[in-house]
């Protein structure tokens, strides 16, 4: 039967097998972005492309840190905690530095201005959870003072 633990388990999988792909594009982006830009004609790009892939790692790279310890907080039963509300902060920051530079590659490859509004849009859906999750935590510690 498909439970609450589960599903954490579950994203807590395929958020480690993302990861690891993260971790490995750091090794082969350089020839990944070499070899779409021979097969899309884009030679001006690829330094471009490489720099913008190297710049967004690290805030990409800090948000997967973030999901892992927010997802083994929620597993481990602390769910409205001021923690969380911290860890969405995070994340949605992440996305935030992420927009500005995805924005700027899309002058050269103009597909990447779809992404960086894709970054902004679950930025801002961050901020709405993380605002709904402070309520609730404030709530749940009000409630756990009445007697």
């Amino acid at each position: 039967m498909w439970n609450f633990k589960k599903s954490v388990t579950l994203t807590l999988v395929v958020l480690y097998v993302f990861s690891v792909m993260i971790v490995a594009l750091l090794f082969v982006a350089p020839s990944i972005f070499s070899w779409f830009i021979e097969a899309t004609n884009l030679s001006r790009n690829y330094n471009v492309l490489v720099t913008a892939f190297y710049c967004c790692a690290a805030p990409a790279i800090a948000a997967v840190a973030f999901l892992f310890k927010l997802l083994y907080n929620i597993r481990g039963g602390k769910v409205f905690v001021v923690q969380n509300t911290n860890l969405l902060r995070y994340i949605s920051w992440c996305c935030f530095v992420i927009t500005p530079i995805v924005f700027f590659a899309g002058f050269y490859y103009n597909s990447l201005f779809v992404v960086s509004v894709a970054a902004a849009f679950v930025g801002l859906i961050l901020r709405v959870v993380k605002n709904v999750m402070a309520a609730a935590t404030e709530l749940k510690n009000e409630n756990e003072l009445t007697i």
